[in-house]
């Protein structure tokens, strides 16, 4: 989903639009799974990195 929106930054305004967003990789080069008895799984992640590729723009006025 694109996302848009208005935030107030410092002494001014920022207007903000990204579009486009895609997901190009995910690597986790650290996970472990394991089962725990009575309760479900356990899912540990480190140092995880995701790339992705988008269109973004702002437009501000600065007082």
């Amino acid at each position: 989903p694109d996302l848009s929106g208005y935030e107030k930054f410092g002494l001014g305004n920022v207007k903000y639009n990204i579009s486009r967003i895609h997901v190009t990789a995910v690597e986790f080069p650290s996970a472990s799974i394991s089962l725990i008895p009575g309760t479900g799984i356990k899912l540990v992640i480190g140092n995880a990195s995701l790339t992705v590729d988008m269109n973004w723009n702002i437009r501000t006025w600065m007082l």
